[in-house]
């Protein structure tokens, strides 16, 4: 193995558990399709399933915050991507939904780490700068995971061996990178200056608060439509539940373009700017696609209008409610921030898939997706109060 003493390479190392977990979490929206059928679950067990990752990840990342400064950033790097293997196959073999449940409960501990000590580490690896086209690029990269989810369901079709050859390709995927991890340096030691560190504890400023809250707010959405977008699809009568995941493979590789053009525009435009166009774009059309919905008749506008919902997103807030943290200039306090960002986003995460499940079980799926729309506009607001 050579190249990993390249910055750019770690870069992409570090950056690829980004990927894996990506595919991780669509792939467990694929497969609930069919064991909701074959286990014949509940709304409840639907719910609980959906949510057990998002969980996870609420206990990891606060943790990756506390512990980043004492053990260090590679350290967890290692953790995170051993931990998800694990819960990987774990998912794969889970004889009922009480198993299935803590694995995806583990494998979320695993993408909580990950969300939180990745875009440190990019962030003390670039010398020059910030770090904030790598995380961008390696946030454009993640939609591939969540595509390759929706195309290996589309092949396997909804059958229960599907499902679980699903769960457990991404403890596949993430095997090789056990291995280049061990070679990646610390970055937290190797910080040449360090300005005069915050109290451990201290009230939080302004900007620390609207990025966990915008970041909350973005993830209902997002998290919502990421895990059950295929359920989504065919409760919107775009496709049938058969077809539903290459309908989802096609909704979702629509939205590349507009997340690639952040790569290029977040430090052009500035992350406020950004931020709050993404935020209103996705409400106006979740918005309106809960009217169209509400007809009882959906047609192909149903379908645009969730690509422009789904691409908004996409181009502003799914970057930068992640940036934020891991772009303060106190290296001591970078890793506690954003691993408070990234609960209270995945608190976001896991009242979503919940809300929406519940939402349309009482007043369909129109009232399923005006969740999503209330929750983009939360965003919006608190964006706007913000001054950067």
């Amino acid at each position: 193995m050579i190249g990993l003493t390249r910055p750019r390479v770690q870069a992409v190392v570090a950056g690829a558990s980004i990927l894996v977990g990506a595919y991780d979490q669509a792939a467990i929206g694929v497969a609930l399709a069919a064991l909701r059928r074959a286990w014949h679950l509940g709304a409840g067990e639907v719910a609980l399933v959906a949510s057990a990752s998002a969980a996870g990840m609420v206990v990891g990342g606060l943790g990756a915050g506390l512990l980043a400064n004492r053990v260090g950033r590679r350290r967890l790097l290692l953790l995170d991507i051993v931990l998800l293997v694990v819960a990987s196959f774990a998912a794969a073999l889970a004889p009922n939904v009480g198993v299935l449940v803590a694995s995806r409960a583990l494998g979320g501990v695993a993408v909580g780490v990950s969300y939180t000590i990745v875009f440190v580490y990019q962030r003390e690896l670039d010398g020059r700068g910030s770090g904030v086209q790598w995380m961008a690029a390696t946030l454009w990269a993640a939609n591939f995971g969540m595509l390759g989810a929706y195309a290996v369901g589309a092949l396997l079709g909804p059958s229960l061996f599907g499902a679980r050859l699903e769960l457990g390709l991404g403890g596949i995927l993430a095997l090789p990178l056990v291995v280049l991890r061990r070679r990646l340096p610390e970055t937290f030691v190797a910080v040449p200056e360090r300005p005069a560190p915050r109290p451990r504890w201290h009230a939080p400023r302004l900007e620390d608060v609207a990025n966990w809250s915008a970041w909350f707010a973005y993830q209902i959405s997002d998290q919502g439509t990421n895990v059950l977008l295929p359920i989504i699809v065919a409760e919107l009568g775009v496709a049938q539940l058969r077809s539903a995941s290459a309908a989802a493979l096609a909704v979702k590789a629509v939205t590349i373009p507009a997340s690639f053009a952040t790569i290029w525009i977040v430090e052009r435009l500035g992350r406020r700017r950004l931020q709050l166009a993404g935020f209103l774009g996705r409400a106006v059309c979740f918005g309106l696609l809960a009217v169209v919905v509400a007809q009882d008749d959906p047609t192909w506008l149903a379908a645009v209008l969730l690509v422009c919902g789904l691409a908004a997103g996409s181009m502003g807030p799914d970057k930068t409610t992640v940036m934020g943290a891991a772009l303060d200039d106190d290296p001591t306090w970078r890793a506690r921030n954003q691993g408070i960002a990234q609960t209270a986003g995945r608190l976001g995460g896991v009242a979503g898939p919940a809300l929406f499940v519940v939402a349309t079980s009482v007043g369909g799926p129109a009232l399923g997706v005006g969740v999503f729309a209330a929750s983009a506009l939360a965003g919006a607001l608190i964006t706007l109060a913000t001054r950067r």
